[in-house]
């Protein structure tokens, strides 16, 4: 809670009065803001009641920093309206604290806005921001803007064999972590549900409620997801005498 005082007509600085609560407790005080009236990481560090070197080691989500102190710093902020100035950060550190995230069919599958909301809040924690990319499939002209405008990371999850050689160029530039889908490689990190498990609990939800007549409808074969899923479901399948018909893509 802030409220904003003049000191005086002459002097065009001002003055907040917050009351802050955070893991070290509730703290209220004055602190100081410039004279064109935006919070400075001076402003933060006063209201955290830490140095303002803590307060940058936050901002370059340095391992360095506790917990609860670094959630302090992160209140301060988000309560003060601090907003470090970006290019400032670059030139300083070389980073922007940007991380690029790409999913897709975000009006149609909700499994992407799911995820894009989860990745956002967590990036947000540690002092970061999104940038979001909404493509099916990778192209070169889609790296070449994410790489160009100098985000710290990549993370996809549309991941396909098709885009490997390009991912592995993306790998070469920043750091990339592949989500849902994955690919065979080893030069980034890949996170995936057990897909495969998932299929056959499915097959053999069918088989035990008595049923004999199983058909699957399923994609094409270029997604990871759908692959494993086919396959744990028909593997599922293959102690008995069932009947694995495959029907032309539509």
């Amino acid at each position: 809670v802030y409220k904003r005082q003049l000191r005086g007509p002459a002097s065009g600085a001002a003055r907040r009065h917050a009351i802050l609560e955070s893991p070290h407790g509730i703290s209220s005080g004055f602190f100081m803001i410039g004279s064109g009236g935006k919070p400075t990481s001076r402003d933060v560090a006063r209201l955290a009641g830490v140095s303002q070197a803590t307060v940058s080691r936050v901002l370059q989500n340095s391992p360095l920093v506790q917990p609860a102190t670094r959630q302090a710093v992160l209140d301060a902020i988000a309560q003060s309206g601090y907003a470090p100035n970006a290019a400032a950060r670059w030139m300083r550190t070389k980073r922007t604290g940007i991380i690029a995230l790409v999913v897709a069919n975000l009006a149609v599958n909700p499994l992407y806005p799911a995820m894009l909301q989860l990745l956002s809040a967590a990036l947000r924690k540690r002092g970061l921001s999104a940038s979001v990319y909404e493509e099916e499939d990778f192209s070169d002209a889609t790296m070449r803007v994410m790489v160009e405008s100098g985000v710290d990371g990549v993370i996809t999850t549309t991941a396909t064999e098709a885009s490997l050689p390009l991912l592995e160029r993306i790998a070469q530039k920043v750091p990339l972590v592949l989500l849902h889908r994955t690919v065979g490689s080893d030069a980034f990190d890949q996170f995936s549900s057990d897909n495969r498990a998932s299929g056959a609990s499915t097959a053999g939800f069918f088989v035990d409620h008595g049923r004999t007549r199983i058909g699957l409808i399923s994609g094409h074969d270029l997604p990871s997801t759908l692959r494993e899923r086919e396959q744990g479901f028909v593997e599922e399948l293959a102690p008995v005498s069932y009947t694995h018909l495959t029907l032309p893509t539509i």
